[in-house]
């Protein structure tokens, strides 16, 4: 049946655990993982429509409810960041074989970062829809007020407003779990491809987000693009070190000239990058070199006269 249909939801069992729903079709690899988002479930836009586009063209699929969420055994607010990806796991290793291409929406991008350091040999590939790793933590410092935070501690559960329909439950252990499990404060071991989506208007998790984990991704596509960066700075008479013998005026770094080189150059090689990947790793590497005085004005406060 389609991505729509309900007659292919099975159910993994497991000792004194929550059974897990999931919908996984069978195809040629590598297979497609869908990792939903926070209080999402398996049955949302974004996961039946990749489903739809990897079955057409004879991929296999997996798409899958957390526990507490969608079909899924449990409640929602018994969950943490480690019961999940527990979840994830259990499912991924049951039902998947060979190589994953692994995409995560909101904090199914956290799950996805966690299972490609957890199975290394077999996620191949990730995909971040508006990833929110490390959420937990950016909700308690820089998101709730004072008044919130008074009484998640107090009450060790805090009833956030949404847009999406009833209140939120946010617990403390929920919090304390996932800030036991942060992964952006060091280096992400993951050698893979990896293309992250984020709209820069996303009311809920912020774009720059997404540079976050970008600068912290070992992935052999970062360091080709941080090396193609470096050769746009030699072709314009900057060094490495950000000095020149030679100058050439004015060097703008970051805009669409730098994203164009670099996808130019890519392609020759044989790599294919999205500008929206580029740009996200050159922003990032920018932020450092600003941070430590390397680069100067601003391309649009730069007086030509």
């Amino acid at each position: 049946m389609g991505a729509d249909g309900q007659n292919h939801i099975k159910f993994l069992e497991r000792p004194n655990l929550p059974r897990l729903a999931y919908c996984a079709t069978g195809g040629a690899g590598p297979g497609v993982v869908f990792l939903g988002g926070f209080g999402s479930d398996m049955t949302g836009t974004k996961a039946t429509a990749l489903e739809a586009a990897t079955v057409a063209r004879g991929g296999s699929y997996l798409r899958l409810d957390y526990s507490g969420h969608g079909q899924s055994e449990g409640r929602f607010v018994d969950g943490t960041i480690s019961d999940w990806f527990a979840d994830a796991l259990a499912v991924f290793d049951a039902v998947t074989t060979g190589p994953q291409v692994v995409v995560g929406s909101s904090m199914g991008g956290w799950m996805a970062l966690l299972l490609a350091r957890a199975r290394p040999e077999r996620v191949k590939a990730m995909v971040g829809i508006a990833a929110a790793p490390d959420f937990t933590i950016r909700l308690l410092n820089e998101e709730l007020t004072d008044t919130q935070r008074e009484t998640l501690f107090r009450d060790k559960i805090l009833y956030r407003p949404s847009e999406y329909g009833d209140p939120m439950p946010i617990t403390l252990k929920l919090v304390e779990d996932g800030n036991r499990n942060l992964l952006l404060d060091k280096p992400v071991p993951f050698k893979g491809p990896v293309r992250l989506l984020h709209g820069q208007r996303d009311p809920d998790v912020p774009w720059q987000i997404a540079l976050k984990v970008a600068a912290a991704m070992e992935s052999d596509d970062v360091r080709v693009i941080l090396d193609l960066q470096l050769q746009y700075f030699k072709a314009k008479g900057v060094s490495q070190n950000g000095s020149t013998s030679n100058p050439v005026g004015p060097v703008v770094i970051g805009g669409s000239e730098t994203v164009g080189y670099i996808l130019e150059q890519a392609a020759a090689r044989g790599e294919a990058f999205t500008a929206e990947q580029v740009h996200a790793v050159v922003e990032t590497q920018l932020a450092y070199l600003r941070a430590i005085g390397a680069v100067g004005t601003k391309a649009e406060d730069f007086d030509e006269d």
